[in-house]
């Protein structure tokens, strides 16, 4: 897609906007820390952890088109009183309740060996948020890959190293031919809370 189609896409998307407010659309989504380097995003964000990723908040529009959150929508919400950040995490919630993953792999026994979140609205690796929900279905102890900024990876400890090589290898071949490339490396899920620096 070119930038003409980007931008006609968000045009149209101002245009026959939902009528739910902005905050009904506001979720939260993981980018690199490089986005913030030369002081001038427009909205909050929030260092992670992982000294590769930061947090900040966008706006869904119909077509997936986004638009970051900026400091008026942030001064416009807090007037309001309204809490936006968990907000945020449960308008993700809601859009992911029936469709937590994309993808996935299981042995011959059903067991999972991972899941991929490459949703069609590019907030695969913000999904890694839902940590609560992962844990229900494959328990406490697992590492994630967010290779692309559309697409993330949870495995679960238990799997076995042939299938451990098997999904470091893909996450890496796709971190290579990422879009937005975040990460190649795998992480723990607690390099995905926030760090100290908020801005």
């Amino acid at each position: 897609m070119n930038l003409r189609d980007v931008v006609n896409n968000l045009r149209q998307a101002l245009t026959k906007r939902r009528q739910k407010s902005d905050i009904e659309n506001v979720v939260p989504i993981i980018v690199p820390r490089n986005y913030f380097e030369q002081g001038n995003w427009p909205g909050p964000y929030m260092n992670l952890r992982s000294e590769f990723l930061a947090l900040t908040w966008t706006i869904l529009f119909p077509d997936d088109v986004m638009v970051y959150v900026n400091q008026d929508h942030v001064a416009k919400w807090e007037h309001e009183k309204i809490n936006w950040k968990e907000k945020a995490l449960q308008n993700l919630l809601r859009i992911s309740h029936n469709q937590l993953w994309t993808d996935e792999k299981r042995d011959s026994n059903g067991q999972l060996l991972w899941m991929v979140m490459m949703h069609s609205d590019g907030l695969g690796s913000s999904r890694l948020l839902l940590n609560k929900e992962i844990r229900k279905v494959i328990g406490e102890k697992y590492r994630v890959g967010l290779p692309d900024r559309s697409c993330a990876f949870v495995i679960p400890e238990y799997i076995e190293i042939d299938n451990l090589i098997e999904v470091t290898s893909m996450v890496q071949n796709i971190f290579e031919k990422a879009t937005i490339p975040m990460l190649s490396d795998l992480l723990e899920p607690g390099d995905l809370e926030s760090g100290l620096q908020q801005t």
